[in-house]
């Protein structure tokens, strides 16, 4: 049975509608649709895809955008729950594709249903997309799938709050990076107005008089000229650098150079190392609690860990491990992971409870960096409106001068 696209409308009121139908053939859709009063514009095959690796880097390409986490997560706490009411897995994967709505998430559970009906496993039917489900979560649900009864649940239990927990850091890191973002743009905004458009209104007056005008004003009106020749060109070139920069620092070379420079600046090395280790805890400590040997968690966290530096380092790791060295100092070897860690997992190596004292590390790094996104806050807000004030208070004493200048010849 394969499953097809639709696109029509309805019987009636001409209500246009989308979805996905199960059957044999062409002509058993229609029909299946013709009873459901829907009468198809576009009817097409879902093909199974090609398994498709996850995405690494930007890239300037119109591929299909990904869905929201928030569906994912959904989709992945859906599945444990009816997995752990005991319901088989194309059953489960039916009831979670109902309660998808219309859109190119449910082809794509529409696809791995089908996958699974003609025996692929569902790791192997996952793996199919994967820009959407990565390698550490299609290796999670193979070794679920190993573990026998009751540990594929589980697995999508661990999946699902996992997933959530990165969902709320990277909420909070994007709320830390909003207020500065606007601050900054507004700020921008009303100087380039200040420059192009009200100080040479007020500064005209001073062409006239031919006074001998103070320095700081005459670098404003330097400043002021430059905008209002030059500044179109300059936003040109502006965006047309940052794109370059950025096609650049999403290819390997580039994003490995830009990485090495970030990880070197004093204050955001730091909370970089932070946040590397505490992925780097959470995903090999998940991995290797349900059951996925060493060196092949090693290798999946490499390719999860969302930095090429990092990718490098841990696979390093995993070589260092194969050929028997301890995971601790193969990981302090690297010189990326802060040294607490390390001397956790270490310790967790000697008691013989590593996954443990992985996820223990993972937790008490992302309380750490919860709580150094809240001091970054309380830092940048005054010192934006230090910044914004000095200028504006150098734009009005830039003009004020000459004016009171101006009055005490005039007395």
């Amino acid at each position: 049975m394969a499953v097809f696209r639709y696109e029509g409308m309805r019987a009636g009121g001409g209500k246009r509608v989308s979805g996905v139908v199960d059957a044999d053939s062409e002509r058993d859709a229609r029909r299946l649709l013709k009873q459901q009063d829907l009468f198809p514009t576009l009817l097409e095959k879902l093909d199974a895809p090609k398994p498709e690796p996850a995405a690494k880097s930007l890239r300037w390409s119109f591929r299909k955008r990904l869905p929201p986490m928030r569906e994912r997560i959904v989709f992945t706490r859906q599945m444990a729950t009816l997995l752990a009411a005991g319901f088989p897995v194309m059953e489960v994967l039916a009831g979670v594709e109902e309660q998808i709505r219309t859109g190119p998430f449910r082809e794509v559970v529409a696809t791995i249903r089908n996958a699974v009906s003609e025996g692929q496993s569902l790791s192997d039917a996952l793996a199919m997309h994967g820009r959407i489900f990565p390698p550490m979560y299609v290796s999670l649900v193979r070794a679920g799938e190993r573990g026998g009864a009751g540990a594929l649940e589980g697995v999508f239990e661990r999946l699902a709050k996992v997933m959530e927990e990165e969902r709320r850091v990277r909420g909070r890191l994007a709320s830390a990076m909003i207020y500065p973002t606007v601050m900054a743009v507004v700020g921008g905004l009303v100087l380039v107005f200040l420059l192009a458009v009200v100080v040479p209104k007020v500064t005209a007056i001073f062409s006239e008089t031919r006074q001998v005008l103070p320095m700081v004003t005459r670098v404003l009106l330097v400043v002021s000229d430059f905008v209002r020749e030059w500044g179109v060109v300059t936003a040109v070139g502006l965006l047309a650098g940052g794109m370059t920069f950025a096609w650049w620092a999403g290819t390997a070379a580039g994003r490995a150079r830009v990485e090495r420079f970030l990880w070197r600046v004093p204050l955001l090395g730091s909370f970089l190392s932070q946040v590397a280790t505490m992925r780097v805890c959470q995903l090999l400590g998940l991995l290797l609690k349900s059951g996925v040997p060493v060196i092949a968690s090693l290798q999946v966290t490499a390719e999860a860990t969302g930095f090429a530096t990092i990718r490098a380092g841990i696979l390093e790791v995993a070589r260092d491990v194969e050929r028997g060295d301890s995971l601790a100092l193969a990981l302090e070897r690297t010189g990326h992971f802060q040294s607490l860690a390390v001397r956790m997992i270490q310790a967790g190596e000697r008691a013989g409870n590593l996954e443990a004292m992985l996820e223990r590390a993972a937790i008490m790094y992302r309380e750490e960096i919860e709580h150094t996104l809240e001091r970054l806050m309380q830092l940048v807000e005054p010192v934006i409106i230090l910044i914004m004030g000095g200028v504006v208070g150098y734009v009005v004493v830039a003009v004020l001068l000459p004016i009171l200048e101006m009055n005490q010849l005039i007395k």
